[in-house]
């Protein structure tokens, strides 16, 4: 192992290197261990330890010389010590970004029992713009209890397709001030749930299936409304729920669920409610015990 906490410490830029980047205390360290399948990384819970650029040469068994390395950068987002860490980057760090001709790939680790961080987005931000080829990767896995995560993804499920399209409300009030429109006794006021779960400023990337954003937190009342809301929601809400989580649940115990890069099903209204055209398709591998 080689600590550089300086731009002439680092070594020479002969061998491909992987850098592995994160939020302090996101998991680095051990990652690079699971990966070698030893204890070569140091491991601490106390965020911010890591102070300098740690290079690991990683070599076959029985090799003698080093096909790569590992570099494990400083962690950030840490408000403890959060001015000298930032020192940190700007020293030697974000040079090691911009300049290093070795560096073949970043991987960026996230914590999956966090909502996606401001940090982690401008990290992935800079690294597209300076071209650098980058991966995610989510830690802490092991810590998101399966029916967390099952809950989670029912309602990332509910936000992406929306079963009904909009829900209505009359007016019954004089004047009903909504933003900057004053909607007078007797109009109806229809609204569109599909374009509301749609909202960037509330779903940051509303056209990916995220079921992170729901991870260790509650759907926002007034913006995620599959089934209507206020005291008017569906009755049926609840039993829709435990319907879904049921049925999900079932699946899982006895397949896992492969992702594909097929387009989504066409909607097919069907009065009141949208289901999939043909039917929802999944692909799916029986598991074996």
């Amino acid at each position: 192992m080689l600590s550089a906490s300086d731009l002439t410490h680092f070594p020479s830029p002969t061998l491909p290197e992987i850098a592995f980047l994160g939020r302090s205390n996101v998991g680095k360290s051990s990652v690079i261990n699971a990966l070698v399948g030893a204890k070569l990384a140091r491991t601490s819970n106390t965020p911010g330890r890591t102070r300098s650029i740690n290079f690991y040469e990683v070599r076959r068994a029985g090799q003698p010389r080093p096909e790569l390395l590992f570099a494990d950068l400083p962690g950030y987002g840490y408000a403890k010590g959060s001015r000298e860490i930032s020192e940190d980057w700007a020293r030697f760090v974000d040079p090691y970004l911009h300049q290093r001709s070795s560096l073949t790939l970043c991987v960026v680790l996230v914590d999956s029992n966090i909502p996606p961080q401001e940090s982690d987005g401008q990290l992935l931000e800079f690294l597209a713009s300076k071209g650098r080829p980058h991966a995610i990767v989510a830690t802490k896995c092991d810590r998101l209890s399966g029916n967390e995560l099952r809950q989670a993804t029912l309602l990332e499920v509910q936000r992406s397709r929306t079963v009904i399209d909009f829900a209505g409300r009359h007016v019954y009030a004089p004047v009903y001030q909504l933003g900057e429109w004053a909607i007078p006794r007797g109009a109806s006021i229809l609204i569109s749930i599909g374009r509301l779960h749609a909202n960037p400023d509330v779903f940051p990337d509303p056209d990916r299936f995220d079921p992170q954003r729901f991870v260790g937190a509650k759907p926002p009342s007034f913006a995620w409304i599959p089934f209507g809301g206020g005291a008017r929601r569906c009755v049926g809400a609840v039993l829709a729920n435990m319907e879904m989580d049921v049925v999900l649940r079932t699946v899982l115990r006895h397949f896992t669920i492969e992702t594909t890069t097929t387009p989504g099903e066409n909607w097919h209204s069907r009065g009141v409610a949208f289901t999939p055209k043909d039917g929802g398709k999944i692909v799916v591998h029986r598991r074996h015990r």
